[in-house]
Order: C-alpha cells, then sequence, then structure tokens
C-alpha cells in the first residue's frame, strides 16, 4: 500500500465513529474522508488488483458510511487494457472498528481496522466480500510512495497538513 505518514486523522475518525455511535465527544464532527489503498501488480505487469477501504462523515450524520471498493484491470503484453472493473461495497458505521493505532519510531502509521467482516492492517488485507472476493492479502515488499516537498506524496498539498 501506499503509507500515509503521521497519524492525523486518528483522533478526527475516532471521534466521528464515537458521535455516529451516539457517544459524547470533544470535536464537532464535520464533512470528512478517510481512505487507504492498497494496489497490487503482477510480476508481469499484466494484472493490477486494488483494494480501497474508506469512511467518510457528511457532516449532518445523514449519509456516514464506509465502503470498500475493488476493482481489477488486465493489460495485454503491449499494455492495450483487455478489461477493467470495479465494484463498490456500502456498509453502515456501525461495522467499522478501530482496533489499534499508532506510530513506529519512524512515524509511519502501523494500524489495523475492519468494516464488516473485512481487516486491514498496514501489511495485510483480510476480505470477505460475499459474490466479489474472499481470501487474504499479505504484503511483504511494500513500498512507501516517495514524498518531498516539490513531490508530495499521493494526497498532494493535503498530505502537509
Amino acid at each position: 500500500p501506499i503509507v500515509s505518514r503521521g497519524g492525523h486523522f486518528t483522533p478526527f475518525l475516532e471521534d466521528s465513529l464515537a458521535h455516529s455511535a451516539g457517544k459524547p465527544v470533544k470535536r464537532k464532527p464535520y464533512r470528512y474522508f478517510e481512505g487507504w489503498y492498497y494496489k497490487m501488480v503482477s510480476k508481469d505487469t499484466r494484472d493490477t488488483v486494488i483494494v480501497i477501504p474508506c469512511v467518510f462523515f457528511d457532516g449532518e450524520h445523514e449519509d456516514d458510511h464506509a465502503f470498500i471498493m475493488v476493482g481489477k484491470t488486465v493489460r495485454d503484453a503491449s499494455g492495450k487494457v483487455l478489461s477493467s472493473d470495479a465494484t463498490f461495497h456500502k456498509y453502515p458505521l456501525s461495522e467499522v472498528k478501530l482496533i489499534n493505532y499508532e506510530n513506529d519510531e519512524k512515524g509511519f502509521d502501523r494500524y489495523q481496522f475492519s468494516i464488516g467482516e473485512n481487516v486491514f492492517t498496514e501489511n495485510q488485507a483480510s476480505l470477505d466480500i460475499p459474490g466479489r472476493v474472499t481470501g487474504k492479502i499479505e504484503l511483504t515488499k511494500v513500498v512507501e510512495y516517495p514524498s518531498t516537498t516539490f513531490n508530495p506524496n499521493i494526497m498532494g498539498f493535503f498530505s502537509f497538513l
């Protein structure tokens, strides 16, 4: 996956989940989105699979939810796309559990959370989406997306907030 830096989202995520469950919180919930990106590419680079678990808070708590997007692209030897599809699987926030979160000595996220029966960590995803995918992905050679002042990570400018 692309590893995010720092733990800036965690207090907001915890408070938003608590507020959705009817518990008192320190911060007023607002429109908020947090997602994690897992991308796997076959050795010959022809097959790509993505898994994107996310949580979304609309600020008014009328459409707060979690979702998991799963996509696959298959290419031929020249790189031409032969097939591509993606599916969106929506879950109520009551099925989101933040199990563990911490930063390691280098400031990188170490996390474990679940959406329904699906469990995610910084190097693993266990998926159980009926009719779509069931299995476990273990990432052994995680590559951090490079980030510099002039080339921020995938979040662009927002990575500095």
